[in-house]
């Protein structure tokens, strides 16, 4: 998944059209979580910390978000949820719905103490514009990575390797771990899969921040991606409270032109917010 698309350029005055509107409801769908941050101890003796420190299963919750285009109302609604399927095994999806398309990705994986390993991703996309099917399959024992889309392929699997939703949840578990340890924020950095090759994620965090949100006042850290398009700007608030769950996303081009992602209600464990 890479975060987002660029944003073209739009009149002041008018609604955003159906391409830009799908644009939309694809951020929607699949952005979330991301971060990094300063330190003075080495990247390698860091992360020999956090690999070696024990990582509890992640709490099941179900977030629910709101997205404005540029300060209209439009109305796209995104949902993120992850459920236990089995003992060790849990499904990540992620889905927004509007009048316009429907956006829906999951991805089914392992989780151990120092890893999170896919099994299954997939993502369909229906409504305005080209529909879309991906389904990837994770085979560790061959180390073959195989993909059944519009044009099939395979590739060579490497450890570490993650799909376009898991690494958001791999990158939330690094900055507990660190959060927990009460190490400096580590730079964080993933190997995603995606068309037939691996791609490169980077993210630091940039700061902190108290918002104000329909379930109530929630401290964030503020994050942002690494070399991204010179022309763009993400940035992710994530809450440490609830190991990092994704509270607001922004993202805007050099002229302010964007689009703003708000958490409107969830559930956290047992906890309802």
């Amino acid at each position: 998944m890479q975060i987002g698309t660029p944003l073209k350029s739009m009149c002041k005055l008018s609604p955003p059209s159906g391409t830009q509107f799908t644009r939309l409801v694809f951020a929607v769908a699949t952005l979330f979580v991301s971060a990094i941050s300063f330190s003075q101890t080495s990247d390698l003796d860091l992360e020999s910390k956090l690999n070696d420190s024990e990582l509890s299963s992640p709490t099941l919750f179900r977030a629910i978000y709101k997205a404005d285009y540029k300060g209209l109302p439009v109305s796209a609604i995104g949902i993120r949820e992850l459920t236990n399927t089995k003992p060790g095994e849990f499904k990540l999806t992620s889905s927004a719905k509007s009048f316009f398309a429907t956006i829906e990705e999951s991805t089914s994986f392992r989780w151990s103490e120092d890893s999170l390993e896919p099994i299954e991703y997939h993502y369909s996309r229906r409504g305005v514009g080209k529909n879309r099917l991906t389904s990837l399959s994770f085979d560790w024992d061959e180390q073959l990575l195989r993909a059944e889309e519009a044009e099939p392929w395979e590739m060579a699997l490497a450890h570490g390797t993650l799909d376009k939703l898991l690494y958001q949840l791999k990158l939330r578990t690094d900055l507990l771990s660190a959060h927990q340890a009460k190490q400096p924020w580590p730079v964080l950095s993933y190997d995603i899969a995606d068309d037939g090759k691996l791609k490169h994620y980077e993210f630091q965090v940039i700061g902190e921040e108290a918002l104000e949100t329909p379930i109530g006042t929630i401290n964030t850290i503020k994050t942002t991606r690494i070399n991204d398009k010179h022309d763009r700007k993400t940035i992710f608030w994530l809450a440490p409270e609830f190991e990092f769950l994704l509270v607001k996303f922004r993202q805007q081009d050099a002229e302010g032109r964007g689009f703003e992602l708000r958490l409107q209600e969830a559930t956290f464990g047992d906890r309802v917010l």
